[in-house]
């Protein structure tokens, strides 16, 4: 028996024999298991290049069929706990799995055949050693950097995907935020003013919307007064409403007129599709505003304001 052959015999039945070891996060069997797949791996490459002395020592040698078994074993052995040591990269739903399990192979496969490729052809004349080295060196960087373009544009997609899923997530939860600090500037305000301003602000800081308006009912002329405001100013409709008067009515989207007179809320959510905010259109995608929403104040059933 070689030398060789009875290191790898050695090394795996270590590692077969303490399977669970673990001392500070190391497992024993899986670093056997791999020393034991390099010996067999240069005993593989050695055959594959003709080099015996990868394979030969003092005269006895790892036979081939013996190196391929050494490296399926080894193989198995380190798959017998995936989810433990080194191996639980590997095993990892995450993208540095995703990634080591795509790399891995190419990184161990592409430089042994390009490396055999550029042998056969210094032998056959091709080319001189020194222009296949160059070609061999060329060769992997080329096929390193495809796979690398290939697979992070695969990220990409996926969190791309990841954060599409998490989008109605981000959502709940900015608007959970935003309400939680209103909620507290009900507590904290020392007066109307001061809270609806804070409201707003929460609104365009917190809940990430473009802009923020809010207005009172003027009892003694039916218009809605301005009385706060935050975010880009250019995306509020904050033009005085007439609740009697069709002429100032006749400016606005039907919908929002009929809202505004039954106090009720209103959504837009597509500035471009509804006709009836084709004046103000133009402006407000200007300014990066794609809906609009109208929500109504009221204080003992009795209208008060809108906010915007």
């Amino acid at each position: 028996m070689s030398p060789n052959t009875a290191l790898g015999f050695t090394l795996a039945g270590l590692a077969l024999f303490c399977p669970d070891c673990e001392w500070r996060g190391v497992r024993p069997a899986q670093i056997f298991a791999v020393t034991a797949a390099f010996v067999a791996l240069l005993a593989l490459v050695g055959y594959a290049y003709g080099v015996s002395s990868f394979y030969l020592t003092y005269k006895a040698g790892m036979a081939l069929h013996t190196a391929v078994s050494f490296l399926i074993l080894c193989i198995g052995i380190l798959f017998v706990r995936p989810d433990k040591g080194v191996m639980s990269f590997l095993a990892s739903v995450q993208a540095g799995g995703f990634i080591a399990r795509r790399l891995i192979p190419v990184a161990v496969v592409a430089p042994l055949l390009l490396g055999l490729l550029r042998q056969e052809g210094e032998r056959a004349g091709f080319y001189s050693a020194e222009s296949g080295i160059i070609l061999f060196a060329v060769s992997n960087i080329t096929i390193l950097v495809a796979i690398i373009w290939l697979y992070a544009g695969r990220l990409n997609d996926v969190d791309a995907e990841r954060l599409h899923q998490a989008e109605p997530l981000l959502r709940v939860n900015r608007a959970l935020k935003t309400l939680s600090e209103s909620n507290m500037a009900l507590v904290t305000a020392g007066d109307e003013e001061e809270l609806i301003n804070t409201v707003c602000r929460n609104l365009v800081s917190l809940g990430e919307y473009r802009a923020a308006w809010a207005g009172f009912v003027d009892g003694e002329n039916g218009t809605i007064r301005p009385a706060a405001r935050a975010g880009h100013q250019g995306c509020c409709l904050n033009n005085n409403v007439i609740f009697g008067a069709d002429t100032e009515l006749s400016r606005c989207p039907a919908g929002l007129v009929a809202a505004v007179r039954g106090g009720k809320p209103f959504i837009c959510r597509s500035l471009v599709d509804d006709p009836g905010f084709a004046r103000w259109r133009e402006r407000v995608l200007q300014r990066g505003c794609a809906s609009f929403i109208s929500m109504p104040l009221s204080h003992s059933g009795r209208l008060t304001g809108y906010l915007r």
